[in-house]
């Protein structure tokens, strides 16, 4: 029997803390150094009625973000009526260093979100994630 866990396989960080407002956000830069590939997971809450907008990932070379431009292909439509949805990216191989989802909110309304990354493939093991409880066959009992 393998005692694993996914997360000592994956380093999993904040993208963008949750915020309910109607202006464009631009995650966390992330490094892909060292790492194969990136789940981005975006979660929605309250999206105003007539509200349009979307995500998408962008790349660049400089860790401040100043250079980042659109991935080709990632841009998913978020509709008014996807409260309580979850949109993902999953980029492997990437060919700039850094990443960063974006959400491209409608100035008009307002949005409600949280992201976070998960990067897979690292060349280094175990990763260590804080505010993680790991327990391999547990058994029934008080928490």
């Amino acid at each position: 029997m393998v005692e694993a866990n996914l997360s000592s396989e994956v380093l999993i960080t904040s993208a963008l803390d949750y915020v309910d407002d109607s202006a464009d956000r631009n995650g966390t830069v992330l490094d892909m150094a060292n790492y194969e590939g990136v789940i981005v997971t975006i979660h929605f809450a309250a999206i105003a009625s007539s509200a349009v907008l979307d995500v998408r990932m962008q790349e660049g070379t400089l860790a401040n973000g100043s250079d980042m431009t659109d991935l080709k292909d990632t841009k998913q439509v978020v509709a008014d009526d996807d409260d309580n949805k979850i949109f993902k990216f999953d980029i492997a191989k990437t060919l700039k260093q850094f990443l960063r989802v974006v959400v491209n909110n409608d100035a008009s309304n307002n949005s409600a979100q949280s992201a976070m990354y998960e990067q897979y493939g690292g060349k280094k093991m175990p990763e260590t994630n804080t505010n993680i409880t790991v327990k391999i066959s547990p058994v029934a009992g008080t928490a």
